[in-house]
């Protein structure tokens, strides 16, 4: 027959945190073991990698149409992604509350005309 322990809320505490206390022991050991081991790059590796190309490509004034287009998007959403990192992501309920409401308020419109649209006109 199997025996069955019961611990005491007290005891049950102590060793769940004694357990707890274990792992973090095993997982700081695994990180400071898989750390890399060498400091900062000198040299060549610090430079940036050109594709192939001289450094003078880098100095050119003239820069081709797709790289301005891909400039421009990506500056866009590098603006986009700033606003949201530093003025929706500031850890307070109600900042989040109020942006996902507005996105729900602008579902919903969408919603409302789009349910009006089809009882009047039917759903094509």
């Amino acid at each position: 027959m199997a025996e069955v322990i019961i611990i005491g809320t007290p005891l049950e505490t102590l060793v769940l945190f004694a357990l707890m206390g274990l792992a973090a022991v095993v997982a700081a050991l695994i990180y400071l073991a898989l750390r890399p081991k060498y400091g900062k790059r000198k040299g060549q590796a610090e430079e940036p990698y050109l594709s192939g190309e001289g450094p003078e490509i880098v100095r050119r004034s003239e820069a081709p149409s797709p790289s301005l287009f891909w400039g421009f998007i990506l500056g866009y959403f590098r603006r986009l992604y700033v606003f949201l990192r530093d003025y929706m992501h500031t850890g307070k309920l109600s900042d989040w509350a109020a942006y996902m409401a507005g996105w729900l308020g602008l579902a919903g419109a969408l919603a409302l005309i789009v349910s009006i649209y089809a009882l009047i006109w039917g759903w094509p």
